[in-house]
């Protein structure tokens, strides 16, 4: 018997030196100590704020998903050209109406690392400069979501996920969120979403869960 324990012990050191290696070795390790993302200063957040105008152009109309695979079918093309067609199509388009499209380093995670609190989502709710994005799917959407929020799944048809990154306003201050709590989705479209060049993107970890609870 204790020989077995003996065994059992040692097969778990052996799991856990593994973890930690392929961890270590990964291109995003996950942090060994759980750390809280610092949350945003309202300074921050007002003076970013001033430097959106409140009239701004309205989102640019996706493309429909039926022209995007009836073009599929008469041209044989896999589902992944066309969505590099159709990012590049509405990139081209939002470029010739002046929307701004500065280069954002993709490995600079210095905006979606920061978060915003219940009481910073609360007082901005209804300011236009703000745009809230819903990562969860669209069913936990129907039930329930945070104020004019936009829904955005990042695991749903990938094709029409990118249209709806690509056709967002670019001179917005975006707040993204999920579930909340351990819910990566938020983080998940962030980073395509830093990858597509938007910039001011910051994450309310306490999501719909405390949302839900705070706002009475």
């Amino acid at each position: 018997m204790k020989k077995l324990g003996l065994e059992i012990a040692a097969i778990v050191i052996v799991a856990v030196l593994l973890a930690l290696l392929t961890n270590n070795f990964a291109a995003k390790p996950l942090p060994l100590i759980g750390h809280k993302a610092p949350i945003v200063a309202d300074n921050l957040l007002d003076s970013l704020a001033a430097q959106v105008p409140i009239a701004t152009k309205p989102v640019i109309e996706n493309t429909t998903i039926s022209k995007v695979e009836t073009q599929e079918k008469t041209t044989g093309k896999t589902e992944k050209e066309n969505t590099k067609e159709t990012i590049k199509d509405i990139a081209s388009v939002n470029k010739n109406d002046n929307v701004k499209t500065d280069n954002v380093n993709p490995d600079d995670k210095s905006n979606i690392e920061k978060t915003v609190t219940f009481a910073q989502v609360k007082q901005r709710l209804n300011d236009p400069r703000f745009f809230f994005i819903d990562a969860r799917n669209a069913e936990e959407f129907a039930k329930g979501h945070i104020g004019n929020s936009v829904n955005i799944f990042p695991y749903e048809q990938e094709v029409k996920y990118m249209e709806k990154i690509m056709t967002l306003p670019r001179d917005k201050i975006f707040v993204i969120y999920c579930t909340g709590g351990t819910c990566d989705l938020s983080h998940k479209v962030a980073d395509d979403m830093l990858g597509a060049g938007f910039k001011n993107i910051f994450i309310f970890t306490g999501g719909w869960d405390e949302w839900n609870k705070q706002k009475k």
